[in-house]
C-alpha cells in the first residue's frame, strides 16, 4: 500500500519523460502521454506562463493592487480568485500524476528512476540513459578523490 502511494507520489512531482527506448532496436521513440496526464500538463504550463506574466509585469499592476487591495471588497474577491486559481493547479499536479501512475511506459520509467536514486550502479546507468527525461543527473564522483596528478597546485598570492 504505502509503495503504491510512493510511487503514485513520485509520478506526481517526477520528471517529464520525453522519451522512451524500443525494446528490439535500443532506439529512442516519442514518449506518448494519456489524455490525463496531456490536459493536466497543459493546465500546469498555463499557470506557469500566467505566474511568469504577472511576475514580470509587476511594476505596471502594482500600483492598482497597492491602491485598490486595502478596500475589503476587492481583497476578498482578490484572495477568492488566488484561492480557486492554487486549488486549479493543484487538482492538475494529482491529476499528472494520475495520468502518470496509470500510463504503463512512465511505471517502467519510474521504477528505474526511483532504483537508481536508491542506489546507483553501471546497470541502471545505463538502462537510464536510454530515456530522455528533464532531471539532473545523480553525482557520480567527488572531486576530493581524484588523483593527486588531475590537481593543479594552488598559486599563492602576492
Amino acid at each position: 500500500m504505502w509503495r503504491t502511494i510512493h510511487v503514485w507520489w513520485s509520478c506526481v512531482f517526477g520528471p517529464s519523460l520525453y522519451s522512451v527506448p524500443t525494446i528490439t532496436t535500443y532506439q529512442s521513440t516519442d514518449y506518448n502521454p494519456n489524455s490525463l496526464e496531456l490536459v493536466s500538463n497543459s493546465a500546469i504550463k498555463v499557470f506557469h506562463l500566467m505566474v511568469g506574466v504577472i511576475k514580470w509585469t509587476a511594476l505596471f499592476w502594482s500600483p492598482w493592487a497597492f491602491r485598490n487591495l486595502k478596500f475589503r471588497d476587492n481583497f476578498s474577491e482578490f484572495s477568492r480568485f488566488v484561492a480557486v486559481t492554487f486549488t486549479i493547479y493543484f487538482c492538475a499536479l494529482l491529476l499528472r500524476g494520475t495520468g502518470r501512475f496509470f500510463n504503463h511506459t512512465y511505471q517502467e520509467f519510474m521504477a528505474l528512476f526511483l532504483e537508481s536514486k536508491k542506489k546507483t550502479n553501471e546497470d541502471t546507468v545505463s538502462k537510464l540513459t536510454l530515456y530522455t527525461f528533464s532531471s539532473p543527473w545523480p553525482v557520480h564522483f567527488d572531486v576530493r578523490n581524484l588523483p593527486v596528478y588531475w590537481l593543479k597546485p594552488k598559486k599563492t598570492s602576492p
